[in-house]
C-alpha cells in the first residue's frame, strides 16, 4: 500500500510526502480495525442468539409425538 501511494505521487510529478503517506496508512488501518471489531461484535451477538434457538432434532420430537398420537386415535 505504501509503495502504491509513493508511486502515485511520483506519477503526478510530486515529491512523495512520507509523513502524510504514513498518516494515511495509519488512518486506513485504524478504520479497518474498527470495522473488524464491529464485525466481531456482530458475530458474537449472532452466536448468542443462535445458542438460544432450539435444535432441529428437538423440534421434531413433539411433531413425532403428535403424529403418533393422531395415528393411534384415528379410526
Amino acid at each position: 500500500m505504501k509503495m502504491k501511494l509513493i508511486q502515485a505521487a511520483i506519477n503526478r510529478n510530486e515529491q512523495p510526502d512520507l509523513q502524510a503517506i504514513e498518516k494515511s496508512i495509519d488512518k486506513k488501518f485504524r478504520d479497518y480495525y474498527a470495522e473488524i471489531e464491529a464485525q466481531a461484535a456482530a458475530l458474537d451477538q449472532a452466536k448468542e442468539v443462535l445458542s438460544h434457538l432450539v435444535s432441529e432434532e428437538d423440534t421434531l420430537k413433539p411433531k413425532r409425538v403428535v403424529s403418533g398420537t393422531l395415528q393411534k386415535t384415528s379410526p
